[in-house]
C-alpha cells in the first residue's frame, strides 16, 4: 500500500501522545498548516517551497527520515497536480463541445417555431382548396352528372348557392342536373379563417 504523508506524520504524532498544539509550541509551525499537511490540503499553503519545509521540520521533529517524507510528498503533489490539469483539459475540452450542442438545440427549436409559425400564418392566409375527384368536361351527351371532390376541413361549400355537406374525409358529392346547351357551375369554398375560393366551370349538353 502505497503510503500517504499526511498519514504517516499524523500516526507517528498521536503514536507519541502529541496534540497539534504541542507541535506547534515546538516548532513554531502554525497549527492550521500542520493540520493542513496532515490532511494534505496543499492549496491551503501558499507554496510548494513552504510546504516542504513544513513537512521537513515536522518530520524532523517526530524522529521521521524527512528525505523519505519529501519523496512521498513529491509522489502524492504530482499525482494531485495531474488530476487537477486533467480536470481542467477535460473542461476545456468538453466547454466549447456543450456549448455548440446548446447552440444547436436553441437553433433548431427557433428554427421549429418559426416553420411552425409560418406554417400556421400561411393556413390563415391562404384560401382552402377545392380537389374534383372526377374529372370536368366541357360536354356531356347525359342529362344528369356527377360530381365528387374534396376540400380542407371546417371549410363551407356551395355550389351553384347550395350547400353541400363534407364527410369525415372532407369530400363531397354533387348531383347536376343539365339544361340544354351552356351551364354553369360554380364553386364558393369558405374556410376556417374566413378566406373563399371560387371556381366557375361552365358546361355543355350536346343533344
Amino acid at each position: 500500500m502505497l503510503k500517504n504523508v499526511g498519514q504517516i506524520l499524523r500516526s507517528e504524532r498521536e503514536r507519541l501522545g502529541l496534540t497539534l498544539d504541542d507541535v506547534e509550541k515546538e516548532t513554531h509551525i502554525r497549527k492550521k498548516n500542520l493540520l493542513s499537511i496532515e490532511d494534505e490540503n496543499w492549496s491551503l499553503i501558499s507554496s510548494r517551497t513552504y510546504i516542504q519545509g513544513i513537512i521537513t521540520t515536522y518530520g524532523r521533529f517526530l524522529g521521521l527520515d524527512d528525505r523519505k517524507l519529501i519523496a512521498y510528498f513529491k509522489r502524492e503533489y504530482e499525482r494531485q497536480e495531474n488530476i487537477k490539469f486533467s480536470k481542467k483539459a477535460s473542461q476545456e475540452y468538453f466547454a466549447p463541445r456543450k456549448k455548440r450542442l446548446i447552440k444547436l438545440i436553441i437553433t433548431l427549436i427557433f428554427v421549429f417555431f418559426l416553420t411552425y409559425f409560418g406554417y400556421q400564418l400561411k393556413i390563415f392566409f391562404t384560401p382552402p382548396k377545392i380537389t374534383f375527384l372526377t374529372s370536368i368536361k366541357d360536354e356531356y351527351r347525359e342529362r344528369k352528372i356527377t360530381i365528387k371532390g374534396k376540400t380542407e376541413k371546417d371549410t363551407i361549400l356551395f355550389i351553384n348557392k347550395n350547400r353541400v355537406f363534407l364527410n369525415e374525409n372532407n369530400e363531397f358529392v354533387y348531383n347536376f342536373a343539365l339544361a340544354e346547351k351552356s351551364n354553369q357551375l360554380i364553386f364558393e369554398a369558405t374556410g376556417a379563417n374566413g378566406k373563399k375560393t371560387i371556381i366557375k366551370k361552365v358546361i355543355r349538353r350536346r343533344g
